[in-house]
């Protein structure tokens, strides 16, 4: 009985530490926004929240995450957060009358390296 018990026990450690592997491995450095396509709002104080989530691979608890903010005029705002113990983040960027129409891009910056990008529209 004790051999069956241990046998199932030794299985499902097996398992998990392969599962725990094969997850590690694949998941990638990405940045993710709550939507892509966000409709301009009319009013002064109206305000759109875009969330901003995402993974940093190599990250260490504490330090900065940079998210470059560039507008379709070129100009660029940078935006900092910190991560999890994991390496996930997110962040809210408030979308409001100021923002113009256009594509922009948001960069993600970790360590001094561009790691990942995405972009949005403003409409």
């Amino acid at each position: 009985m004790r051999t069956v018990v241990f046998g199932i026990f030794l299985v499902s450690l097996i398992i998990q530490s392969f599962a725990n592997t094969v997850f590690s491995e694949t998941q990638e450095n990405h940045l993710t926004l709550s939507s892509h396509e966000i409709t301009k709002t009319e009013y002064s104080t109206e305000v759109k929240k875009l969330t901003v989530t995402g993974y940093i691979s190599n990250y260490e608890r504490g330090e900065i995450v940079h998210l470059l903010n560039v507008f379709p005029s070129g100009e660029i705002t940078k935006l900092n957060t910190t991560g999890t113990d994991d390496g996930n983040f997110f962040t809210i960027i408030h979308i409001n009358k100021s923002f113009d129409a256009g594509e922009y891009t948001l960069i993600l910056e970790y360590d001094g390296k561009q790691i990942a990008s995405t972009t949005y529209v403003i409409k």
